[in-house]
């Protein structure tokens, strides 16, 4: 069973300059970083794509597989100049907007009620 830590983060994404509302979900139990496509578009980001970059997660009984596409975000560190990039595969349709795994869930911009994109 994976353990989910699900936040109410507002977004600010350089490319629109308007907020935005999503849902982050940071879990140890999972070892990429995924984003839904339905955010990306809200956000006006543009993905690249590698297929080396095709990953897959089964969430709750149901498995979700990328096909190549990512986007490299950065995300400033809350009290710095500071920022850090994760790599966040994009899924079609996940039951969340936006799912982080490993070390990146413990990164402290997941812990602010706000955080900026680039």
């Amino acid at each position: 069973m994976l353990l989910k830590a699900k936040r109410k983060v507002t977004i600010v994404s350089k490319r629109t300059e308007k907020p935005d509302t999503i849902y982050v979900i940071s879990s140890r139990g999972v070892h990429d970083n995924f984003i839904s496509r339905n955010v990306i578009r809200r956000f006006g980001f543009g993905t690249r794509f590698d297929a080396e970059t095709v990953s897959s997660i089964i969430w709750d009984s149901k498995r979700h597989t990328s096909n190549g596409d990512f986007v490299d975000l950065s995300f400033p560190l809350p009290g710095s100049s500071e920022s850090v990039t994760q790599r966040l595969v994009v899924l079609d349709k996940p039951p969340f907007d936006m799912l982080l795994g490993g070390s990146a869930g413990s990164i402290s911009f997941v812990q602010k009620q706000k955080a900026l994109l680039y």
